[in-house]
């Protein structure tokens, strides 16, 4: 005889929910797995954008050398042409005091560079001291100006001791000069320092 089956239970309230948090564990299972996984692609982010950025700054740190360097040569090269302009001035002004006949003598001489122009130069006796006064255009000028320590050396290795040297401004410049602080004076540019003088006194003492 045949025992009763059992007869089948409907799933009631609690084996549904029990299904549903099962199923719900397991999305919840991927979902974690997903965010972790997506976690990881957002750890790898910082680092590629880190690598592209010192990239960057090797890149400026580079281009901002170079300009230094070219900054610098430049600035060489125009000092270099400025002492050659001095010695070459000075050369020419020592043959003219050597060959000075007081009370008064004037000429022209050509600087070097040509591009430079020519200066002025006037011879006076006073007593027994020897006035030069140069006349130029502001370039030139102003390159006696920036290498004046130059120049005077230059004279007193031809035998002009104790040299006094004076760089005189038109007014106007005078005026804006002394409306500058030391510090935005003493950073100027050589063309800026070019525009404000306009001429040159030299006295050798003890010279007639």
């Amino acid at each position: 005889m045949k025992s009763p089956s059992k007869p089948q239970r409907n799933p009631d309230f609690r084996d549904l929910l029990s299904t549903v948090e099962q199923s719900g564990g397991n999305r919840k299972i991927e979902t974690n797995t997903l965010q972790s996984s997506s976690g990881n692609e957002e750890a790898k982010i910082p680092s590629s954008t880190s690598k592209t950025r010192q990239s960057d700054l090797e890149i400026v740190e580079t281009a901002r050398n170079e300009i230094e360097r070219k900054t610098s040569e430049h600035l060489n090269q125009k000092i270099a042409d400025a002492k050659t302009t001095i010695r070459h001035f000075a050369q020419n002004l020592q043959r003219e005091v050597e060959n000075y006949k007081p009370p008064f003598t004037r000429m022209q001489l050509t600087l070097d560079p040509k591009d430079l122009g020519s200066v002025e130069v006037t011879l006076i006796s006073r007593g027994n001291n020897l006035h030069i006064q140069v006349n130029s255009n502001p370039t030139a000028i102003g390159i006696m100006a920036t290498q004046g320590q130059e120049l005077k050396n230059q004279l007193v290795s031809m035998g002009f001791t104790d040299v006094q040297m004076q760089f005189n401004m038109n007014q106007q410049q005078q005026h804006q000069h002394q409306r500058r602080s030391e510090a935005e004076n003493r950073y100027l540019k050589m063309e800026e320092i070019s525009e404000n003088y306009e001429s040159l006194d030299l006295i050798i003492p003890q010279y007639i």
